[in-house]
């Protein structure tokens, strides 16, 4: 009896972005029937990349976070040091006059 096995797909990653995005332009099913794919592959496909891109999106966000909060933390520093500086010039020259 022959071993069945999966064939493996002979699109690269590009390629399947390419025919996703090509899909979003034109109806699926045309898009299936000229580069002889199955619909259920063609919305696999689609899938797999609209999870990749929240995957990256997320990612991105998370960064952006991170850096809105180091950069408010520099802000209230450097307030800090201008408020304590400010204090001190203003005390010091009420002192001499």
């Amino acid at each position: 009896m022959r071993d069945k096995r999966k064939r493996r797909s002979h699109f690269t990653d590009d390629e399947r972005h390419r025919i996703v995005v090509e899909g979003a332009a034109t109806t699926p099913k045309k898009i299936c029937k000229e580069y002889g794919i199955s619909l259920s592959t063609f919305y696999r496909w689609r899938a797999r990349l609209l999870s990749r891109n929240r995957a990256q999106e997320t990612a991105r966000l998370q960064d952006l976070e991170r850096e809105n909060k180091r950069l408010k933390t520099q802000v209230a520093e450097l307030w800090l040091d201008y408020t304590s500086l400010r204090t001190a010039l203003i005390s010091n020259t009420e002192q001499e006059c």
